[in-house]
């Protein structure tokens, strides 16, 4: 069976662990937690090295931050924010009090 393979089976096995850290730099995006404990499982079983699975699950979850981050930010810029609560109450307060500082 295997010598239909176009490739040896060994450099299948060399390949492993760049498919595993990419499967939890992706994971991350979705669930951290879930993807960080499989990684700790994953190792503590021995089938997963330490610098994959840290590597992996550190840069998923720094750049899963930073692109929240950056949504917020750009989001913010653009001035597509909702206003802030206690500015809108204020203004409310004082429309309905008729003075113009907002505290009657």
């Amino acid at each position: 069976m295997t010598e239909l393979l176009p490739w040896p089976v060994q450099n299948l096995a060399a390949w492993m662990p760049v498919w595993q850290g990419a499967g939890f730099f992706l994971a991350t995006f979705v669930l951290e937690d879930l993807a960080t404990l499989g990684a700790g499982f994953l190792l503590a079983a021995g089938a997963i090295s330490w610098p994959v699975a840290f590597a992996a699950c550190f840069l998923g979850i720094w750049l899963g931050d930073a692109g929240l981050y950056a949504l917020a930010r750009l989001g913010a810029a653009n001035g597509s924010s909702a206003p802030r609560s206690n500015d809108s109450r204020s203004r409310w307060n004082a429309a309905k009090n008729g003075s113009a500082g907002g505290a009657p």
